[in-house]
């Protein structure tokens, strides 16, 4: 099953003895194990070992201790997929064959079932994959909404830029805003000033929202400047994007593929999704309103019109450089 239907039925089906959580999102993965750990009694103690450690022979040594008396133990094996070793195997089947040894969740970064699993029918699979956007903002919006509150898609957006796609970051965030801004209407500027330490926002991050034209792209240009990069900097980044999409709107229109393009222009194969994306948004007359802002700015720079507080952003001359994507 995927982590949503874990989500969803845990609870209203019989206790499970093995867990075994694999997939790349470390967050949702945590928050799945709260949940297990949180239906026991309190008090319980719960045994955390890690294979890449070598703690395999550890939790065998305290596993297999057969105690009648005891309550049912929770252990948890993280590393799951670095049991590759023949001795390491043999002592994970022997651990998960034990009557002894209580529930088990075994946790891997890895995408695929380890070997040692594969021939195994008693135990519950969870796959937790990497949350996609809109994954995150409908969480997003259900956290706020129950809490009473209300959060726009740019406040949702503005969080993911702050946090990326990382569930525990977001959900920290979420968290933090809840508790430190009581408004029924949760602003962006609210979420910048909470939640601006979750991630270091680098120049990339503001070009490739700025050519998105995403509303996002203001704040964070106020992140690339209060992090000391100066503005000429920082032009010279949009200047180089600008160029190369306008190379592209050009050999667009002479009926050049995009693939083709790509290669044109140097555009590497890991951004070039990205890039495409970008691109695609402007024409002639869009990438020339680019170009003129581009100009105004560059004057204005130049002529020491500069803001030098990030926070008094909207006086800034680069932003009519993100007004002018924002179509």
């Amino acid at each position: 099953m995927n982590s949503r239907q874990f989500f969803k039925s845990f609870g209203k089906e019989a206790a499970v003895k093995i867990y075994l959580f694999i997939g790349e999102e470390e967050g949702e993965k945590e928050r799945a194990l709260s949940m297990i750990l949180s239906s026991f009694p309190k008090g319980q103690k719960i045994g955390r070992f890690h294979a890449e450690s070598g703690e395999i022979v550890a939790a065998a040594e305290v596993l297999l201790q057969q105690d009648m008396f005891s309550e049912a133990k929770v252990s948890v094996i993280y590393g799951a997929e670095k049991l590759i070793k023949k001795t390491d195997i043999t002592l994970i089947n022997e651990i998960l064959d034990s009557d002894s040894s209580g529930t088990i969740i075994l946790m891997s970064s890895s995408n695929t079932v380890p070997a040692y699993m594969k021939k195994r029918k008693d135990f519950v699979e969870v796959m937790f994959w990497r949350m996609f956007e809109s994954d995150l903002h409908a969480y997003g919006a259900e956290r706020f909404r129950e809490a009473g509150r209300f959060a726009s898609k740019d406040v949702l957006s503005a969080i993911t830029s702050l946090t990326g796609r990382d569930f525990a970051k977001f959900d920290a965030a979420v968290n933090k805003i809840l508790s430190y801004n009581d408004s029924k209407n949760i602003a962006v500027e609210t979420v910048v000033a909470v939640v601006a330490d979750e991630k270091e926002v680098k120049i990339f991050d503001f070009i490739n929202s700025l050519f998105l034209g995403k509303k996002d792209a203001l704040y964070l240009l106020s992140k690339v400047l209060g992090s000391g990069m100066h503005e000429l900097q920082i032009f010279a980044f949009i200047w180089k994007e600008a160029e190369r999409i306008e190379k592209y709107v050009s050999l667009k229109k002479s009926g050049m593929s995009d693939s083709d393009i790509a290669d044109s222009i140097g555009v590497s194969a890991s951004g070039r999704d990205e890039f495409l994306m970008r691109a695609r948004r402007f024409d002639e007359a869009k990438i020339k309103k680019i170009f003129i802002s581009l100009g105004n700015a560059d004057s204005a720079v130049k002529g020491g019109q500069i803001v030098s507080d990030h926070e008094t952003i909207v006086l800034n001359p680069l932003v009519e450089i993100v007004e002018a994507a924002l179509f």
